[in-house]
């Protein structure tokens, strides 16, 4: 099986989350923050040995590519090239929306907090969303646009 790292791409953060190598548990890690993330990333890849990174990719709920599409393209793209790993972006409309309706907000101390889970969250769902599928797609395809 596959092991999968999926990232939520964001200008401040990046949420983070790795698969098993069943493929069957998906697991939250620190979200991380620019501009440190590649380095901390490239610890990730080295104790971890994923073998695909899985991008959530934003767009407006019509399809459409916004400027934080063409970003997190252009981060995904980068981050593969830097860490030696195939990129798959995975279509996440509404995934914050949807991670927020899974995160109590009273459970953070914090607004940073609070948004730090959410990334995290977000990525979970991303690479759920790909692990669900019954063939992966190949590096640089975009899932379920």
């Amino acid at each position: 099986m596959v092991v999968g790292l999926g990232l939520d791409i964001g200008r401040k953060r990046i949420g983070v989350a790795i698969s098993d190598p069943t493929g069957l548990v998906v697991t939250g890690l620190p979200t991380l923050t620019w501009p440190t993330a590649p380095q901390e990333l490239a610890r990730l890849v080295q104790q971890r040995q994923p073998h695909v990174l899985v991008v959530g990719l934003p767009r407006y709920p019509d399809g459409r590519p916004s400027a934080q599409t063409r970003f997190t393209r252009k981060q995904g793209d980068y981050l593969g090239r830097y860490l030696g790993l195939p990129v798959v972006y995975v279509d996440e409309v509404l995934t914050s929306w949807a991670a927020a309706q899974q995160l109590d907000r009273r459970r953070y101390r914090s607004a940073a907090e609070y948004r730090a889970a959410l990334d995290q969250q977000a990525a979970i769902l991303i690479l759920q969303q790909w692990l669900s599928q019954p063939s992966p797609c190949r590096s640089g395809e975009t899932y379920g646009s």
